[in-house]
């Protein structure tokens, strides 16, 4: 069905505060678990990748977030069970050389900020008092056990053209960090989600 089909992971969302900068700097090794999960007539299976990144990296943003994805390829294979049911099997595997790419983040949808049970804040910046033309800095780090995860459906390249669960999850950085610089004249928040340590966290900007 699908050979080696190339298809880009999602690896970190870099939000930037308003009219502010966002560095993402990231040292040693960190895993990525990727994996599919896809049901044909209420069966099916697949297999998942890690990724080691075990160089340093860093992911500046300024006018707009960057979003951070990496290169795999995705093969696909059809069953049939002797009881006439269809399988899938999917695998995702690493290209023989690295490929990441660096895109402009698009504005996130209106999330309820205030549901406890599903974002926690980890810091206000009350900047809005003061008109000074320089900007505070601020910077948020997660060492050796940083973890992020995500999970959602995708639709998968023709032939397949079936709704699979994806889920990935990044953990166990050595260090990952972000500085963050606010321009004052502003407040500012920084989310993460509940129960969750991410790589970067949310920011959202106030008057």
């Amino acid at each position: 069905m699908l050979d080696r089909e190339p298809l880009w992971l999602h690896l970190i969302d870099l939000h930037v505060p308003s009219g502010g900068t966002a560095t993402f700097s990231y040292e040693h090794t960190g895993r990525t678990d990727a994996g599919l999960d896809l049901k044909v007539l209420g069966v099916g299976f697949g297999s998942g990748v890690s990724v080691a990144i075990e160089e340093s990296m860093t992911l500046p943003a300024a006018d707009s977030g960057k979003a951070l994805r990496a290169r795999m390829l995705l093969t696909a294979q059809r069953y049939e069970t002797r009881a006439g049911d269809s399988l899938v099997r999917l695998d995702l595997s690493p290209p023989d050389v690295p490929e990441y790419e660096v895109t402009d983040l698009p504005a996130p949808p209106p999330a309820d900020l205030t549901d406890p049970l599903k974002w926690r804040v980890v810091r206000r910046e009350h900047l809005s008092g003061s008109t000074d033309s320089q900007a505070r800095s601020w910077s948020y780090s997660c060492e050796r056990q940083a973890r992020w995860s995500m999970k959602l459906g995708v639709t998968l390249p023709a032939p397949v053209g079936e709704i699979a669960s994806f889920h990935a999850e990044v953990a166990q950085a050595d260090r990952a960090s972000v500085a963050f610089d606010m321009p004052y004249g502003h407040d500012y928040a920084f989310y993460v989600p509940a129960g969750e340590s991410p790589l970067a966290p949310l920011v959202t900007t106030g008057p």
